[in-house]
């Protein structure tokens, strides 16, 4: 059975025979007796009886040879098929247990390579964090390490330092009651701070717990952490260092944060305040202070970051007293994260000083008088060899100051004498001394102010500063001064008193409420037209492009919208230049072109600078055409090429021509215009106030912005019309104090620019200008 199972073969074949042959061999010796018998009964001649039987009995004998071997065959099929069914089913198990074991043996392969993967990451982020893992069999006395450098020296050429060799002797103890305290289970996590024996000691910090026990409840086996902590604990220690220097701190100190609000006081200012630190805490600063100049000094931090001088402070029980301060931005990454005031009462050291110099000091604003200004310039005159451009003297004289005595009262002229002096007093180095000469005059020493561009910069500063408005007992004062100013040099050194005395003559006879230089008033057109060369010169060879840029806000909110170029360049060694005269020159020697495609470069990496430190991307460049290059068929094509070098969109630059322009040919500005206005850029006209224009006039041109200057109220009106009426934004310039302010409310200007927004800068301070700027929130009267 066996075999024919196994063989289909001979399977096969027995399906096709008769039936079985071992059933003939059972049958053949009963067919043969068979047989032999009938031949016996037929040679006796046995009756036909005879014959029959034997017949049957041949024909039962058949019968039961054919049914036994149905029989066979039916068991033979029988099990046959059901060993097929056997066999498939295993066969079917075995396909099921192939496929399982493929599956597994890929999943297998997946975690495999999952676990190396995130070993490897692991690897990588404890190298990044410089951690290292440390695993300790306590039961087998075995400790591993793995990590930066092998736990930070512990593993070391393959062998494993004990803890006793590898702590600090100083710090083993502490560690070792730490590790028992944690395995007798009075701690639940394991915190170690120590320091290892290296030169200089490193200090580590291990976190673990136990993640084994034994039946008992003893630990078994602990996992955790190891980290270099020397930088944090270092940093620890200098806050700890700092925090006690500022508490304990005999100088009062006073930190304001980046708006400006009380961040912390220390002991000492408190006490100088006679106030608790409390009552000052988490406030804006300019809502503490008694002070007058803090609106002031908060602009000052605003734009330079620095602020030094005096101010009239005063205590809870009322007492006013004199307080030097000395303010410090501090920076974190690119921006200022705080303010760092150092105080010092005066008070004491006034009195002391005007007891005993009371004959050097003006007693109403408690500056040094006129006999000991000049003992100060007799000492610059006495020296053998003065530096050159370090020393520079200053004549300053409050316009109309006698107009002011008769129409508000003396006693309002002593509070404005007394204003004044504070806001001298304010500035720091380059100011050296501010002295009262007398009446309404003031005498100034600069000194290490670098360059005369600087010197004359804050001159300048100086006159703004004074041209604001003023609460003098009530009454509403608009000051303005004159000034003089000469940089002393051994020729001059003599004779300046005359020579600055001359230039403030001058400053008074132009109007006032200005600066002119001594060195200005002799020199020739030659002289100027010298001048003017050599500065163009220097702007084509790239040696120096002195732009200034003004800053222009937002007329409702405040906010920085846009930077404008000045058309005033301020050099080191020739002053100040106006750029018509620089772009005539250059249309005489045919450098027209280039003159303002080297202008335009400078002003575009400045806006460039400014708008990444203003975080701005939309800051408007506000550029200045002269009403030569409006003509010039090559405008648009120049601009465009330097727009693509710097990635400006031309929708941020603003190209402003004079009114004057409109009175040439209409088509030929018209054309002009309408390319310029096709390629993108925006579109301005200024100087309406030296050249009025009209309705007509105005008609179809493709402007944007209307450019208007601070004046008569009515001319004020008639412009803001015409903008309104051709759908223009109004630009209000010279807004210089805050009379101005309010004389243009009504308006509703959509820019603002002018002395109350921000200074004229230069490309560095312009930048930080943008960088600290902040709309006005605790200042209402002020747009900065």
């Amino acid at each position: 059975m066996k075999e024919l199972i196994s063989d289909p073969s001979a399977s096969e074949q027995l399906q096709q025979t008769s039936g079985p042959p071992r059933v003939w061999r059972r049958l053949l010796p009963a067919a043969v007796a068979l047989l032999l018998g009938w031949l016996v009964l037929l040679w006796l001649n046995a009756p036909a009886t005879a014959w029959a039987g034997i017949t049957l009995t041949v024909l039962i004998l058949g019968t039961l040879a054919l049914w036994r071997q149905q029989k066979v065959l039916q068991s033979l099929y029988t099990a046959q098929d059901r060993m097929a069914r056997q066999l498939d089913q295993r066969a079917r198990q075995l396909a099921d247990n192939n496929r399982q074991l493929t599956t597994e043996m890929r999943l297998k392969d997946a975690f495999t390579e999952a676990l190396r993967q995130n070993d490897q990451k692991l690897q990588m982020a404890m190298q990044a964090s410089q951690l290292a893992v440390w695993d300790w069999d306590i039961r087998g006395r075995h400790l591993h390490i793995s990590g930066p450098e092998q736990g930070f020296g512990q593993l070391h050429n393959g062998v494993m330092r004990p803890l006793s060799d590898y702590v600090h002797p100083d710090d083993f103890a502490r560690v070792r009651r730490t590790v028992i305290r944690h395995l007798r289970g009075i701690t639940p996590r394991l915190t170690l701070r120590y320091r290892n024996r290296e030169e200089p000691p490193r200090w580590l910090e291990d976190t673990g717990r136990t993640i084994a026990f034994d039946e008992k409840q003893r630990p078994q086996r602990l996992l955790g952490t190891r980290r270099d902590i020397t930088a944090e604990v270092e940093r620890e220690q200098e806050l700890t260092l700092a925090a006690s220097l500022f508490s304990d701190n005999r100088d009062p100190l006073l930190v304001l944060d980046r708006d400006f609000n009380v961040s912390a006081l220390n002991p000492a200012f408190a006490e100088m305040l006679r106030r608790s630190a409390d009552e000052w805490r988490d406030r804006p600063w300019v809502r503490c202070s008694h002070s007058r100049l803090t609106h002031d000094i908060v602009t000052r931090l605003r734009e330079q970051g620095h602020w030094e001088g005096e101010l009239l402070e005063q205590r809870s029980n009322g007492e006013a007293f004199p307080l030097h301060l000395s303010f410090r931005s501090v920076m974190t990454g690119n921006l200022v994260s705080h303010y760092l005031g150092f105080g010092r009462d005066l008070s004491q050291q006034r009195q002391a000083r005007q007891t005993q110099d009371k004959g050097h000091y003006d007693p109403l604003t408690g500056l040094p008088n006129r006999s000991y200004f000049y003992q100060q310039l007799d000492y610059y005159r006495r020296m053998d060899r003065l530096p050159e451009q370090q020393v520079a003297l200053g004549l300053l004289n409050i316009d109309a100051f006698r107009a002011i005595n008769e129409t508000h009262g003396h006693a309002t002229g002593d509070l404005l004498l007394q204003d004044i002096a504070a806001r001298l007093n304010q500035y720091g180095a380059p100011l050296l001394m501010v002295a009262r000469l007398g009446g309404g005059h003031f005498g100034l020493l600069f000194s290490h102010f670098e360059t005369s561009v600087r010197l004359r910069h804050l001159a300048d500063q100086i006159v703004a500063d004074i041209h604001r408005p003023m609460l003098l007992d009530d009454q509403d004062v608009l000051p303005s001064v004159s000034m003089g100013l000469l940089m002393l040099n051994p020729e001059n050194v003599h004779e300046c008193l005359n020579a600055t005395g001359i230039a403030l003559e001058q400053a008074k006879h132009r109007g006032g409420n200005r600066v002119v230089e001594a060195g200005d008033l002799h020199r020739s057109p030659d002289a100027r037209k010298a001048e003017s060369l050599q500065a163009l010169q220097q702007i084509l060879d790239c040696l120096e492009t002195p732009l200034r840029f003004r800053p222009q806000v937002e007329g409702t909110h405040g906010e920085l919208r846009g930077i404008r170029v000045s058309t005033v360049l301020a050099y080191a060694e020739l002053g100040e230049q106006l750029a018509d005269p620089l772009y005539a020159l250059a249309q005489e020697k045919q450098l027209e072109e280039r003159l303002y495609r080297q202008l335009l470069r400078e002003a575009c990496a400045c806006h460039v600078r400014c708008a990444r430190s203003a975080h701005k991307e939309t800051l408007l460049l506000s550029f200045p055409l002269n009403s030569r290059l409006v003509f010039n068929e090559h405008l648009r094509e120049m601009t465009a090429t330097v727009l693509d070098e710097f990635n400006i969109p031309p929708a941020l630059l603003e190209l402003s021509f004079p009114a004057r322009v409109l009175q040439h040919d209409r088509t030929l500005v018209m054309a002009q215009l309408n390319a310029l206005h096709r390629t993108g850029f925006r579109l301005a006209l200024e100087d309406v106030e030296a050249w009025p224009v009209t309705l007509s006039q105005c008609l179809q041109l493709p402007l944007t912005r209307l450019r208007m200057a601070v004046g008569e109220p009515g001319q004020m009106q008639l412009l803001a019309g015409i903008s309104q009426s051709l759908n223009w934004e109004l630009c209000v310039v010279r807004v210089n104090s805050y009379q101005d302010l309010e004389s243009i409310r009504s308006l509703s200007p959509s820019r603002l620019e002018g002395e109350q927004v921000g200074h004229t800068l230069d490309v560095d301070d312009l930048e930080t200008f943008v960088r600290h700027y902040r709309p006005p929130t605790e200042q209402p009267r002020l747009l900065h």
